[in-house]
């Protein structure tokens, strides 16, 4: 395993394994049956390890990307997968191992999706085109080449910018068609009953991992 990960120093890597073990306070998690592969910076996690190529392990030890690292969730006996980078870290006895620690400055696409269809009943049409546009400057982050990492589970980098795209010109639409509906009814006096465009809301797509 040392030999194979070593050739991938440094790289962005897609991953998948069985999450079967912890250690140093669950800042080190132990994924069993890993697979390793190249990550393009645009596909999703499934698709990636779809791809042929990659390295599978017999296992494989994952901590964050930083010096004082954050207790893991816990999703013991469960399929997980991610993005993140190949580094070389020393063992306790001196000798040089390889591990895939997780980038500091990393955000999952399906985040961004449940917080979005949890608030899209009780936010208004400005604050989800707020919400949406935020979404869009993490896929400028990311798509400036910076240690800033976006990667979805199950949906690509490029369609979940398209898709971000659609919805700020369809509320935006919205925002204006509202705007311009009041401005009429109140030249004409009082309306008893005013329709207003609401951003249908997109079938929940909460990450369950694999």
């Amino acid at each position: 395993m040392r030999i194979t990960l070593s050739d991938l120093e440094n790289e962005l890597v897609a991953f998948s394994g069985w999450q079967t073990g912890f250690k140093h306070n669950r800042t080190w998690t132990c994924l069993s049956n890993p697979h390793v592969c190249i990550w393009d910076r645009n596909s999703s996690v499934q698709d990636s390890i779809k791809q042929k190529g990659g390295h599978r392990f017999d296992h494989l030890w994952m901590s964050g990307d930083k010096e004082r690292n954050a207790p893991q969730p816990v999703n013991s006996f469960q399929k997980v997968g991610g993005i993140g980078v190949v580094r070389r870290y020393k063992r306790t006895n001196g000798t040089i191992d390889f591990t895939v620690k997780t980038p500091p400055e990393r955000w999952m696409i399906e985040d961004f999706l449940n917080l979005y269809n949890d608030q899209v009943q009780i936010t208004t049409q400005k604050e989800k085109l707020k919400m949406i546009e935020d979404g869009l400057k993490q896929v400028a982050l990311h798509e400036s080449n910076t240690e800033y990492i976006l990667f979805g589970i199950a949906k690509s980098v490029s369609s979940f910018k398209e898709e971000l795209l659609t919805f700020k010109h369809e509320i935006s639409s919205s925002i204006e068609i509202t705007e311009r509906t009041l401005k009429t009814a109140k030249m004409k006096g009082k309306c008893k009953k005013l329709n207003q465009l609401i951003f249908p809301s997109r079938a929940n797509s909460r990450s369950k991992g694999f």
